[in-house]
């Protein structure tokens, strides 16, 4: 994913795998920054809504984007906020782009 197109070296490696075991199914993610805990949980509640449990979130993988925090945590006087170095908006881009990814590796519903 892109995170600011006017800016060489702001792609983001985001990806995933889909795991069939005895136990069910399971979903692997993998970032190049480092989620704070309410966006790796949104990663995690995004691989649940597709049927996986458990899911897994790596994070600093393949590349170094530093911190990436909610608008709520940006808002704030933290360093998280502060070292999110694409702004406002950050985290639901890359929450979506983890959710295409799951999507890419989910098979279609059945037909009814």
């Amino acid at each position: 994913m892109r995170l600011d197109p006017w800016l060489d070296g702001s792609d983001l490696p985001v990806g995933a795998v889909r795991l069939e075991t005895e136990q069910g199914t399971a979903l692997l993610a993998w970032v190049a920054c480092e989620p704070v805990t309410s966006v790796g949980e949104a990663f995690k509640a995004a691989g649940r809504a597709r049927g996986a449990s458990p899911v897994y979130v790596i994070g600093l993988a393949n590349d170094y984007l530093a911190y990436v925090a909610e608008d709520a945590d940006i808002a704030r006087p933290s360093y998280e906020g502060r070292m999110t170095l694409f702004g406002h908006g950050t985290a639901a881009r890359i929450v979506e782009s983890v959710s295409a990814a799951f999507d890419a590796v989910t098979p279609p519903p059945p037909p009814r």
